[in-house]
């Protein structure tokens, strides 16, 4: 499978970090957020606090890998990132995640290829 041209961009040395062969195929994570109890119960994409932990992500995996899909329910907001280092994206999410006052808990599953790759979860 060939990847998209936009991942090309990113195409990058592969971390020393990761367990895992790297596939051809993006690595992908989905990041959990529970979010904190300062903020309003009424979560949507255009909350202010998602909206601003949306472009603190971004911003924090620039080069690295892409944002590709969020999703709001209740209390909790997934976002899924995309690019050719699982554990690199790892590394530029987490301190956006541990400094985020939005962020109660936050959990991520890293998928190292397609579906059925092999995966590890991780609390941050």
């Amino acid at each position: 499978m060939k990847l998209p041209e936009a991942l090309r961009r990113f195409a990058a040395k592969p971390s020393s970090l990761t367990p895992f062969p790297v596939s051809g195929e993006p690595h992908t994570l989905f990041v959990t957020v529970a979010a904190s109890a300062s903020v309003d119960a009424a979560l949507t994409v255009d909350t202010p606090a998602v909206r601003s932990l949306n472009e603190s992500i971004e911003a924090a995996i620039a080069g690295h890998g892409e944002l590709y899909v969020d999703v709001v329910a209740k209390r909790e907001v997934t976002v899924e990132v995309w690019g050719p280092d699982g554990d690199r994206l790892l590394a530029a999410l987490t301190p956006v995640l541990k400094a985020s006052p939005f962020v109660d808990r936050a959990w991520v599953l890293v998928r190292y290829g397609g579906i059925g790759a092999p995966e590890r979860q991780v609390s941050v």
